[in-house]
């Protein structure tokens, strides 16, 4: 551990910009350093703040990095007390530096544990690969030596460019952490929980860790844990045209939970806008706010996302986009403060960076229809020196205060890590709005298409089916006709050439009223297999779920039939074992959206004669252990594959394919009746893994107007190596998906069998998904065609087929030499 001197530079610089609303008392806290602002230069080459959290007693701890040589970081630490001078007490100076590795060493997040101690997560380099590094300080600013090794915990999780992002810590003690890998085609979200030790938790996820692979690359950068105990992690990806903003939801095993968002991933409405995200805050109500930007890099908007608990865009508050000037402006981090939001990141201004901070006070008073009116937002800059100030990280103080860190220019050009405090008190009879902001929401304000025509959030998205809300409004008269368009391409537009769509529309006529449920069944009688069919109908199209508790509520209900949508539904059930069986069901208003609060009743008895075959204790045991064992291998080969299997989320569609090559459609409509009022389409047919685009169409007076776009990518299709790896972000399933991208899509016979197998597996992927000894079967199975689709995506499959012959050719020498050997020794012999 190395302690270099200290220079702690108060500056007293003037504010460069301030742009509020008159009402708002946001502003910085001039009691706090000088002006409000305290810069901390350590180590001879510079240091930046990365990540900031403040103590019960208000003392507040940054940590982040510092150079004392041109080719070396290491961890930093700082603690400042309430009014912004240095601690002495943390470390007898107020500051501490701990060399993880040999080379650099930053940290990227902290968090503070209940017993006041530090714990610092980043990256630790050693020559050209980075490793996930924890360290654990004492409340005093010393290294905990009980945690991992002389209280630091390094760990390899790919094969190269790995960091923790972001860390939260547990009720019970345990470290949860988000973060990447790296390797040559991109990065990869990795969740892992360690022990309090600092040891992997290898109960969680596949040996601790979950990789999941989300588009051609990834970053994850904030974790949070809901009431719930689902895990969050918020980032961006990149498609390979365009980068998105995402939310990934885990469930507490470190699994991907697939009732988040769609299928385990929440994304903006309209994916085709480029979007980033970074900090998230969760609200005590489940709703999920999320800093970052719209626009591509040099011509950002600050933005801030909010998300439903369930993972859908919120239909108060979709996205704010604060265009706070003409250049980059981006929001990093944000934090609730008494019902006042508050976000902070960087303006730039002729190319100079300044500290960025917005307050958004929501209107209470706002019509419902319109509640995404902000009473108040406030928009500060601060400026340090140099043009390259740069707001990383934000966190509550008080209810009406909150500190800044990051990163400003320090004299000689080299860096200081950068702390303003302000207050966020809002005047009690404010009623102004910035001119500035914009809300864009779903079903209420519309950025784009006519004013009078609504697409609503695709929701209920499979791999080959998605249900669209929409709306037309009375401001357009004489609608003789309305329905959906889609496509592969943005905007699509209505055409006597396009494909019909297989789908279904409910429209505005349709019964308001919770679907009355009927013919359920099979019902009180007696079945002597270990699967049942589970069906009911519906007076009216709707999604219908079920679960074996008695009185849950629709939203909470633990699975949806694999069938619904419309007036029919079905469900497979396997597994069963003797014994009265009981399945409660409801059903939601495909168009209306009412839910039944009162069960269906789904009951039956299972009476098997020969009682299906389980593995008796001693050899599940066995079983248990071989499939850690294999876990772990797999685990390994991922590690091995990583800088490769965690490529592309590439699986679109050709764009040479017509709908008359394939039983899947890449473009079609809907006609969802005439008039005005709200409609809902299911599109039907898709094809899987593909990215479409969708907006809503009238027709008035022989013109056909076009609602806002929205977009979504249709699941992935590798069902049965989904189903056996437990999620389509698995690096196996990747490789799978690449082989069969750069080799099968290439001609018609390949996509035939494509489609064959799009027809036709899916039935057995659930059966596989539902019973743990499949699943461990297929992937022992998997495992060579893994390897050899690893082998063909890195030198061909040609040169692979010559190695295979190649390899023969040496198998069969070798056989005919050893026969020559033994033939000769059995002759001396005689």
């Amino acid at each position: 551990m190395n302690t270099p001197p200290i220079r702690l530079i108060a500056l007293c610089f003037t504010l460069l910009a301030a742009l509020c609303s008159e009402a708002s008392a946001a502003a910085l806290d001039v009691n706090f350093g000088q002006d409000g602002r305290v810069a901390v230069e350590l180590g001879m080459y510079g240091s930046r703040a990365n990540a900031v959290v403040v103590q019960p007693d208000g003392k507040i701890v940054a940590a982040g990095s510092s150079s004392s040589t041109t080719a070396d970081k290491d961890f930093m630490l700082f603690r400042l007390l309430p009014d912004g001078s240095i601690d002495s007490a943390f470390n007898s100076d107020g500051t501490v530096t701990t060399a993880v590795g040999p080379f650099d060493d930053e940290a990227l997040t902290l968090a503070l544990q209940p017993d006041g101690k530090i714990l610092a997560a980043g990256y630790s380099s050693s020559d050209k690969n980075r490793d996930f590094a924890l360290v654990r300080y004492n409340s005093d600013g010393t290294l905990d030596h009980s945690f991992g090794t002389e209280g630091m915990a390094v760990t390899a999780v790919g094969s190269s460019h790995d960091e923790i992002t972001d860390v939260i810590v547990q009720e019970d003690g345990s470290i949860v952490i988000a973060g990447v890998a790296q390797g040559v085609n991109g990065r990869v979200v990795v969740l892992g929980r360690y022990l309090a030790n600092g040891t992997p938790d290898l109960s969680f996820a596949k040996e601790g860790f979950s990789l999941s692979v989300v588009g051609v690359d990834a970053q994850a950068e904030s974790v949070a844990l809901t009431e719930s105990g689902r895990i969050l992690v918020s980032g961006s990806y990149s498609d390979g045209q365009r980068r998105g903003l995402m939310v990934l939801g885990f469930d507490a095993a470190g699994q991907l939970d697939k009732e988040f968002g769609n299928n385990g991933i929440a994304i903006p409405t309209d994916s085709s806008v480029f979007s980033e995200g970074y900090g998230m805050f969760v609200n005590k109500d489940g709703g999920i706010l999320v800093a970052g930007s719209v626009g591509k890099e040099n011509t950002r908007d600050a933005a801030l996302f909010r998300f439903t608990a369930e993972g859908r865009p919120d239909s108060d508050l979709g996205v704010l986009v604060t265009a706070v000037g003409t250049q980059d402006d981006v929001l990093y981090d944000v934090v609730v403060t008494d019902e006042t939001i508050v976000a902070a990141g960087f303006k730039t201004v002729d190319q100079q960076r300044e500290f960025l901070l917005i307050t958004y006070s929501k209107d209470t008073g706002a019509a419902q229809e319109n509640s995404a009116q902000f009473t108040t937002s406030a928009v500060v800059t601060t400026g340090f020196s140099g043009g390259k100030d740069t707001s990383t990280a934000l966190a509550a103080v008080s209810e009406n205060s909150v500190v800044a860190v990051g990163e400003s220019e320090a004299a000689a050009g080299s860096s200081a890590a950068a702390v303003s405090k302000y207050t966020t008190a809002i005047a009690a009879n404010s009623s102004t709005t910035a001119n500035n902001v914009v809300g864009i929401n779903t079903l209420s304000d519309v950025n784009t298409g006519n004013q009078y025509i609504l697409t609503g959030t695709p929701y209920e998205l499979t791999r080959t089916t998605v249900i669209i809300p929409a709306e037309v409004l009375n401001g357009l008269s004489n609608v003789t006709q309305r329905g959906l368009v889609f496509g592969t391409m943005p905007n699509p537009v209505l055409t006597s050439s396009a494909s019909s769509s297989s789908s279904s529309s409910s429209n505005s006529n349709t019964s308001n009223n919770a679907p009355v449920m009927s013919n359920l069944s099979p019902s009180n009688g007696s079945i002597s297999t270990a699967s049942a069919t589970l069906s009911l109908s519906t007076d009216v199209n709707a999604t219908c779920k079920y679960d074996t508790k008695v009185g849950t509520a629709y939203d909470q209900m633990e699975a949806t039939f694999s069938s619904t949508g419309e007036k029919t539904h079905s469900q497979l059930v396997t597994g069963l074992q003797n014994g009265e069986k009981k399945y409660h069901v409801r059903c939601k208003n495909t168009a209306s959206g009412a839910v039944n609060t009162t069960d269906g009743i789904i009951s039956f008895t299972v009476t098997i004669g020969t009682a299906d075959y389980t593995l008796p204790a001693n050899s599940q045991q066995i079983f248990v252990a071989s499939e850690k064992m294999v876990n772990n291998a797999l685990k390994n080969v991922g590690n091995f594959f990583i800088g490769t299997a965690i490529a592309a989320d590439s699986t679109t569609a050709d764009a040479t394919a017509t709908t008359s090559e394939t039983k899947f459609l890449e473009e079609g409509n809907t006609s969802a009746g005439s008039g005005n009022g709200a409609f809902s389409s299911k599109l039907k047919s898709l094809r899987p893994g593909t990215f479409f685009y969708a907006r809503a169409y009238a027709v008035s007076g022989g013109t056909t107007y076009y609602g806002n776009q929205v977009s979504f990518r249709t699941a992935d299709s590798c069902f049965v190596a989904t189903a056996a790896f437990g999620s389509v972000f698995d690096p196996a399933v990747q490789i799978l998906r690449d082989f069969r991208d750069q080799f099968m899509s290439g001609n018609a016979v390949s996509r035939s069998l494509i489609d064959f197998y799009y027809q036709h597996s899916p039935s057995i992927a659930d059966v596989i998904s539902q019973h743990n000894t499949l699943r461990f079967t297929v992937r022992m199975l998997l495992l060579p065609v893994i390897a050899v689709a690893w082998i063909a995506l890195h030198i061909g499959l040609s040169e692979l087929f010559f190695l295979v012959i190649a390899g023969f050719g040496l198998l069969l020498c070798g056989q005919y030499g050893l026969r020559l050997l033994l033939g000769r020794s059995n002759t001396v012999s005689i």
